[in-house]
């Protein structure tokens, strides 16, 4: 569909709708660095081959969660040089406002949620 040739189009909505989506691929992009980590993170320590991943949206959040059933591990003995969760998993989602959270336990296998705030991205729907 096309606009009439005789309709301007409205440089403010332009603006908006670019930022809109400039903010939701930053918010796809921090989702896909950290979801890609987790992975990485099952396929090189949990010695498992599989993990369910499952993509939940409610209200203004959407979030994913990851969880096998691998080695698992205690999260305060994690050594500062492990840089995986927390410099790439929870800091690509702080930039975007987002969150991880990480459960696990040596033998029990891991879970991490990742939420992320999308319902701010297109901002408030006009009647």
């Amino acid at each position: 569909m096309s606009l009439p040739r005789d309709t301007e189009r409205d440089p403010h909505a332009d603006a908006l709708l670019t930022s809109a989506l400039s903010e939701a691929n930053a918010v796809a992009a921090a989702v896909g660095v950290a979801l890609h980590e987790c992975l990485e993170n099952v396929r090189r320590h949990a010695g498992v081959l599989a993990a369910d991943v499952t993509v939940l949206s409610e209200g203004d959040t959407t979030s994913v969660i990851v969880v096998d059933e691998g080695a698992g591990f205690d999260p305060a003995l994690v050594s500062e040089d492990r840089l995986g969760l927390r410099d790439t998993v929870h800091e690509a989602l702080r930039i975007v406002g987002g969150q991880a959270t990480v459960w696990s336990g040596v033998g029990r296998g891991t879970s991490v949620l990742l939420s992320v705030p999308v319902g701010s991205v297109l901002g408030p729907v006009r009647q």
